[in-house]
């Protein structure tokens, strides 16, 4: 490839713009939720096993759900 890497035969690629983040717009903000205990179980150990913070795999979960709603 022109810009250096390597990739391996077969390998599918695609270059993704993206718009910069104004500073402001990629800042979290602390919400509160109330969930049940056995949710919150599942939540934690889902998010452990995919490498991800609590908060993580909330806002993961959230993005998916909220784009499968816009198609």
């Amino acid at each position: 490839m022109a810009d250096g890497i390597t990739l391996p035969a077969g390998a599918i690629y695609q270059y993704v713009l993206i718009r910069p983040l104004k500073a402001k717009e990629n800042k979290p903000v602390s919400v509160a939720i109330s969930l049940r205990p056995a949710v919150l179980e599942k939540l934690d150990a889902a998010a452990a096993e995919e490498g991800l913070t609590r908060s993580g795999f909330i806002a993961l979960a959230a993005q998916h759900y909220i784009k499968s709603l816009e198609k």
